[in-house]
C-alpha cells in the first residue's frame, strides 16, 4: 500500500479522470489531498490543469480530499464509493456498482451499469441511466433517474422539488406521513397507492395528492408500483427479524474496527459488500410484496367466479320453481338446447347433499344448457 500526499489550493477542484479499478473519494476536514494506491507510485498519475487536479490510476485507489472540494469522475472501471464531499459531484461512466453517501451539493451521474445506492444527497440527484437497481433515501432535493431495474425509494419530499423517475422494472417507495406532494404514478402492472386524495385511479395510472401537493412525484414503471406512508397503514415486511440486521451488522462491524488501523480501500471494500447484503435483502422484500400482491389478486379472482357460480345456481333454482309454480311437469319436453326441469332438480340436490362442489354444479349446468 503505497500513500502520496500533494497540497491543494483553496477553490481546486479534483478529477478522477480514470480508474482502472476500484475507487473511493472521501471528503475530510483537511487542506491537502491524499492518494491511497494498491499499488506503486508509477500505477498512478497526478497532474495539475489550471484549477484543478487530475489523477489517472491503473489499480485501486481511495482519494482523500477537502470536503469543500468540487469532484469529477471521468470512467471508473470497477466501482465506486463517493462519501462526505459538500461541492457538487459529476461522474461520468461507472462500469460496477456507485454508492454515494453524505452528499452536500448536487450530484449529476452519467451511466452506472450496476446498482446505484443513494443516501443523504442534499443537492439535486440526477441519473442519465442506471442499468441496474437504484436506491435513494434521504434526497433533499428531488431525483430525476432512468433506473432499468427496480427502484427503492425512501424519502421525505421537500416542497418545490420534484421526483421524477423511470423506471423498467418494478416500484417501491416510501414517504413520512407528514408527506406534501401530488403524484402522477403509471405502470404496466399492478399500482398499490392509498393516497387520500385520488384525482384520477384507471387500471395503469392513479393520479393523486397528499396534502397540498406542492412537491411533485411522477412514477413510471415497467413492473409494479407499491407505495405506502411511513407511520400510515403499509403493510409489516413478512419477515421483520430480518428489516434491518443489515444495518445492525454494519454498526457492530464499524464500531469493532474502530479502533484498528484499518485503510480506505479495506474500508471500501467492506462498504461494498455490505451494500451488495442490502440490495439482495431489498430484492428479497420486494419478491414477498410481489408475491403477496399475486396472491391477493388470485384471492379475488376466485371470490369473483365463486359468486358467479352461485348467481348462476340461484338462477337455475329460480327457473324451476318458476315452472312449478305455473304447473308445468318435470316430464314435458324442454325447450332445444336447454336442460330440462330434472336434469336441473338433479344437479342441485346433488349440490345439496355435497355429492359435487359449487364449481362442478356449475359446470354441469353449463354442459347441459349448451348440448
Amino acid at each position: 500500500m503505497e500513500t502520496l500526499r500533494f497540497e491543494i489550493k483553496e477553490g481546486f477542484s479534483v478529477n478522477l479522470e480514470q480508474a482502472a479499478s476500484d475507487a473511493a473519494i472521501r471528503g475530510e476536514d483537511r487542506p491537502n489531498a491524499e492518494v491511497a494506491l494498491d499499488g506503486s507510485p508509477e500505477d498512478c498519475v497526478v497532474e495539475w490543469r489550471e484549477s484543478e487536479m487530475v489523477v489517472r490510476s491503473t489499480v485501486p485507489l481511495s482519494l482523500r480530499i477537502p470536503a469543500g472540494s468540487k469532484v469529477r469522475v471521468g470512467e471508473v472501471t470497477g466501482d465506486l464509493i463517493l462519501r462526505r464531499l459538500n461541492a457538487t459531484v459529476t461522474v461520468g461512466r461507472v462500469r460496477g456498482d456507485l454508492a454515494a453517501r453524505e452528499i452536500g451539493g448536487d450530484l449529476h451521474v452519467g451511466t452506472v451499469y450496476g446498482d446505484a445506492d443513494f443516501r443523504d444527497v442534499e443537492g439535486t440527484l440526477s441519473v442519465e441511466e442506471c442499468r441496474g437497481d437504484l436506491r435513494g433515501e434521504n434526497l433533499g432535493s428531488g431525483i430525476e433517474a432512468t433506473v432499468r431495474g427496480d427502484l427503492l425509494l425512501e424519502t421525505s419530499l421537500t416542497p418545490g422539488k420534484a421526483y421524477r423517475c423511470r423506471v423498467g422494472g418494478d416500484i417501491v417507495a416510501r414517504f413520512p406521513a407528514t408527506a406534501d406532494a401530488h403524484f402522477v404514478l403509471e405502470a404496466h402492472g399492478d399500482i398499490s397507492a392509498p393516497l387520500p386524495v385520488v384525482e384520477v385511479q384507471e387500471p395503469g395510472r392513479v393520479v393523486g395528492r397528499v396534502g397540498e401537493g406542492t412537491a411533485k412525484v411522477a412514477l413510471t414503471a415497467d413492473g409494479d408500483i407499491s407505495l405506502t406512508v411511513r407511520g400510515g397503514d403499509e403493510a409489516a415486511f413478512p419477515y421483520p427479524d430480518l428489516e434491518n440486521i443489515v444495518e445492525r451488522v454494519r454498526e457492530q462491524v464499524t464500531e469493532a474496527l474502530s479502533g484498528i488501523p484499518f485503510d480506505e480501500l479495506a474500508r471500501a471494500e467492506f462498504e461494498r459488500a455490505m451494500n451488495k447484503v442490502e440490495r439482495k435483502l431489498e430484492k428479497a422484500r420486494r419478491k414477498a410484496e410481489r408475491a403477496k400482491r399475486k396472491a391477493e389478486r388470485a384471492r379475488r379472482r376466485a371470490e369473483r367466479s365463486h359468486q358467479q357460480v352461485e348467481q348462476r345456481i340461484r338462477q337455475a333454482h329460480r327457473r324451476v320453481n318458476v315452472r312449478f309454480a305455473n304447473g308445468w311437469s318435470t316430464k314435458s319436453t324442454p325447450p332445444p338446447s336447454r336442460a330440462s326441469e330434472e336434469e336441473q332438480l338433479a344437479v342441485l340436490q346433488m349440490l345439496q347433499e355435497n355429492k359435487i362442489s359449487v364449481e362442478e354444479a356449475d359446470a354441469l349446468l353449463r354442459a347441459l344448457e349448451e348440448r
